[in-house]
């Protein structure tokens, strides 16, 4: 299933992967995880066309926008980034949970390392900053993934959860500049890499049989910008077990979706 927020490039990506793979069954679900309703009604959807899923690639993404706020009212990166996911994940968790050995697979990025959670502002109408409050989404991203994994530990599920961040890759993503100073300096080094070999982590973490749930794949080379996908580094933070526990609850209470797991 491709599940996207434009019609017309997933039907072009659905054209490629049949020109290619001419056998493959592709089913499109439109979603804006931005939007909760609309997170509610792709779930829905997704509900009514299969009794199991083996795995559920989070990976939408927007990245240092202008100040914008969901049609919920948070800060349009978060919403997008992260508490889409969080609502997708839990309302497909039944789902997930029928496989013999399902996996989530959200993707984070090196900008979770200097990320901080502002959890009594979910709009940051004071002090929006582009990169920072884009860092706070991917840590949530992060700390999300653990404090799950160490859920479905508590619960005896064979289920894992894992992330993934692409190091520098050349995607639409950077359609909204970097800082000016940032994204050149990377250029003139040539520190971003294709995005074929950005979506490599996010492939391994899928399907590598041996991977363990709760770890972050990333490109092996230096600073995790490019290379073969590895486990990668975690920020102290995303591992901060309160905190984690602070932004579950406050997920549930933005988004109004609870996990069927223990705590």
């Amino acid at each position: 299933m491709l599940a996207c927020r434009n019609d017309a490039k997933a039907k072009a990506a659905a054209e490629i992967i049949h020109e290619r793979h001419g056998p493959a069954e592709l089913d499109l679900v439109r979603i804006d995880t931005a939007d909760l309703d609309s997170v509610r009604t792709a779930a829905a959807d997704i509900l009514d066309r299969t009794d199991r899923l083996d795995l559920l690639v989070n990976n939408a993404g927007v990245a240092w926008p202008p100040y914008a706020l969901s049609p919920q009212g948070v800060e349009m990166q978060l919403a997008t980034n992260f508490l889409g996911h969080f609502a997708l994940t839990g309302l497909l968790l039944d789902r997930l949970q029928a496989a013999p050995a399902a996996r989530v697979v959200s993707l984070t990025s090196l900008a979770h390392h200097v990320g901080r959670l502002h959890l009594d502002d979910l709009t940051l109408a004071r002090r929006y900053r582009p990169f920072a409050a884009y860092a706070q989404s991917k840590l949530a991203v992060v700390s999300f993934t653990i404090e799950l994994q160490r859920r479905l530990d508590k619960a005896r599920s064979p289920m894992r959860a894992l992330t993934a961040h692409p190091g520098g890759s050349r995607t639409e993503l950077l359609r909204n500049d970097l800082p000016g100073a940032r994204q050149a300096m990377m250029r003139r080094v040539g520190q971003f890499q294709s995005a074929a070999m950005g979506a490599l982590p996010t492939l391994r973490a899928a399907t590598d049989p041996d991977a363990p749930g709760g770890v972050c794949f990333a490109p092996s080379g230096w600073l995790e910008l490019k290379g073969n996908p590895d486990v990668g580094r975690i920020s102290r933070r995303s591992r901060d077990s309160e905190l984690a526990a602070r932004l579950w609850l406050t997920s549930e209470t933005a988004t109004g979706v609870r996990f069927p797991l223990p705590g």
